[in-house]
C-alpha cells in the first residue's frame, strides 16, 4: 500500500514542476519574438523572404550590405523582398532608433513571389545608436523585424 500512494505521490510532484514550469517557457519565447531573435510567422497572404539593410539601391540590387554602418554614411536603407499573394497590399517600414519610432513609411506591392522594394533613412549625427525596422501589413500583422547599428 506505501508503494502505491508513494507513485501516486511522485506522480502528482512531476506534474505540478511540469505545470510550474510550463507558464516560464511560454515567457521565455514571448520575450524571444518581441526582440526579433526568432522568425516571425506570415500573416498568409502576404511574407518577407528577406530584409537587408544597405549603403543603397542599384537595379533593385542591395550595394554594400550590412549590420554595422560608420556615423559618415548618407542613407541606410531597408531592402525587403515580399512574397504576396494578394493583387495588391500595402506594407509598413516602422523605423525605431534606440527603441524610439522615428517614422513609418507606406509601401505599395503587388502580387508576386519576389516583390522587391525599400526605404531609407538619411544618417546624421544624431543617428548613432541601434535601430531597427518593423516590416508590418498596414494596419495589421508584423511579418518581420531586423536590427543594424551606426557607429
Amino acid at each position: 500500500m506505501k508503494s502505491n500512494h508513494f507513485i501516486t505521490f511522485k506522480a502528482l510532484f512531476l506534474l505540478c514542476i511540469l505545470l510550474v514550469s510550463f507558464p516560464f517557457t511560454l515567457i521565455a519565447d514571448e520575450e524571444e519574438s518581441t526582440t526579433g531573435k526568432s522568425e516571425l510567422q506570415p500573416n498568409g497572404d502576404i511574407s518577407v523572404n528577406s530584409i537587408t539593410f544597405c549603403e543603397d539601391v542599384k537595379d533593385r540590387t542591395p550595394v554594400n550590405p550590412g549590420e554595422d554602418f560608420p556615423q559618415d554614411v548618407e542613407r541606410i536603407y531597408c531592402f525587403t523582398d515580399i512574397n504576396c499573394r494578394l493583387d495588391e497590399a500595402t506594407i509598413q517600414h516602422l523605423w525605431y532608433l534606440n527603441g524610439k519610432l522615428v517614422s513609418t513609411i507606406d509601401l505599395k506591392v503587388g502580387k508576386a513571389e519576389n516583390w522587391r522594394t525599400w526605404s531609407y533613412k538619411t544618417i546624421g549625427p544624431e543617428a548613432v545608436g541601434k535601430w531597427e525596422v518593423v516590416v508590418k501589413v498596414a494596419g495589421g500583422d508584423v511579418i518581420k523585424m531586423g536590427q543594424f547599428a551606426v557607429k
